[in-house]
């Protein structure tokens, strides 16, 4: 943490941050989408949802490992898991 700040300040402003990278990311895929005319119905209320959950979920993850690799890792395995292997699952 940063010396003289709170723990609620510290975590929105990160909070915040990593918000804003998800939600660019997520604008230039909805973009894409519309550019490339894919009909994917109510995109903007998935990529929403999305950039305000996943912060927090990579954060709950993290708060249970000592390292950030052990971390990085599991949540790259569930990504692959949930993203890749579920979809094909169902």
């Amino acid at each position: 943490m940063v010396s003289g700040a709170s723990k609620l300040a510290y975590w929105s402003s990160h909070y915040f941050v990593d918000f804003l990278y998800h939600y660019l990311v997520a604008n230039i895929a909805r973009y894409s989408i519309h550019y490339l005319k894919i009909n994917v119905p109510d995109i903007e209320h998935v990529f929403l949802a999305f950039s305000l959950a996943n912060p927090i979920f990579v954060y709950a993850i993290s708060f249970a490992f000592d390292t950030d690799a052990k971390a990085s890792v599991l949540v790259r395995i569930l990504y692959f898991a949930f993203g890749g292997v579920a979809p094909i699952a169902v």
